[in-house]
């Protein structure tokens, strides 16, 4: 239990962080607009690195719940195991 709270954690993180780095580039990107002034090209460059930040960011999201789940059920897995082998060691956990 306490690895999936630490890889729950450890995910949050990678997201916050991710998310920081959308808001820098996002601000860097609107900065340099104005330095530089707008034209078609940039927003069309603009929209693609957008558009692959949210790509990044699904991708991630998708994979940390994939791994929420697979650690959800080997722990299922190994909280059966364990009573298994309590009761074949004649231990109950209500006593």
């Amino acid at each position: 239990m306490l690895s999936l709270l630490v890889f729950v954690q450890y995910f949050e993180e990678e997201v916050a962080i991710l998310r920081n780095k959308v808001q820098l580039l996002e601000e860097t990107k609107r900065l340099k607009f104005l330095r530089d002034g707008l034209d078609a090209s940039s927003l069309d460059e603009l929209q693609q690195i957008e558009d692959q930040l949210e790509k990044s960011l699904s991708i991630y999201s998708l994979l940390f719940w994939e791994r929420i789940y697979q650690l959800k059920e080997e722990e299922k897995f190994l909280k059966k195991e364990n009573a298994e082998l309590q009761e074949k060691a004649g231990y109950s956990c209500y006593s």
